[in-house]
């Protein structure tokens, strides 16, 4: 080099290995920023209502609050079903793993439309994700045909969640209003 300093492979190797550490660092930092805010749910139990309706319920980790997730009678069945082991996998989870991606995590949040909404994240290689919406039905169902995690916002659990006492003071509730209903018949 006319002039100047050439420089040597272990210092360009050194800096990319800086490089790396820090951007390892940020992700985990970030990970970690994500997971304050955010809770990790469990499919629980499928109940079937009248008419075309089930509800999916989210159960946290610590049993602390289950989240209620309306569906319909068939997005309920087929949730149900995939929670034995050795179901199915949906179509769209097979053409994902054909694409050769993977779900990452699915998300439950509130729709600025009002509602639910769901959120599955796809990532193929090291560096590249998409967020993809999705019904929320179809989101607990391509979580659980992956194995991916659920999760929510700690405010939507603690503003729709309902307590296990809760929980039993409406399915008693319900109970009655079904016995006198039928009583009245």
């Amino acid at each position: 080099m006319a002039g100047g300093r050439r420089v040597r492979p272990i210092t360009i190797a050194a800096l990319l290995l800086v490089l790396g550490g820090g951007t390892v660092q940020a992700v985990r930092e970030w990970r970690d920023l994500w997971a304050e805010g955010h809770v990790a749910l469990s499919v629980t139990e499928v109940v079937r209502l009248h008419g075309d309706r089930s509800v999916v319920v989210l159960q946290n980790r610590s049993h602390a609050r289950r989240l209620p997730i309306p569906v319909t009678a068939q997005e309920g069945t087929a949730i149900e079903r995939r929670l034995h082991p050795g179901a199915p996998h949906s179509l769209v989870a097979r053409a994902i793993d054909a694409l050769g991606s993977h779900i990452v995590r699915v998300a439950i949040d509130v729709d600025p439309a009002g509602g639910l909404n769901g959120t599955v994240v796809v990532a193929r290689g090291l560096f590249g994700s998409r967020e993809l919406p999705v019904e929320t039905g179809e989101a607990i169902r391509l979580a659980l045909d992956e194995g991916a995690p659920i999760e929510t916002s700690r405010d939507l659990l603690e503003v729709a969640g309902v307590s296990e006492e809760e929980a039993r003071t409406l399915a008693l509730d319900s109970a009655r209003g079904r016995a006198l209903e039928a009583d009245s018949m």
